[in-house]
């Protein structure tokens, strides 16, 4: 079922899932922006990868 979806839906979804998270953890802690960067960056490296 994973095998037929793209790199590309799979990066977009966990940015999407890391986005909601973000803004949730956002008002909760103030460095969540920067974390979800960091790992925003990463998942982005890894579809290209």
């Amino acid at each position: 079922m994973l095998d037929n979806i793209s790199p590309e839906v799979v990066a977009y979804i966990i940015t999407i899932i890391l986005a909601v998270l973000s803004m949730v953890l956002g008002k909760k802690y103030k460095t969540a922006k920067s974390k979800f960067t960091d790992v925003s960056h990463l998942a982005t490296e890894l579809a290209q990868a």
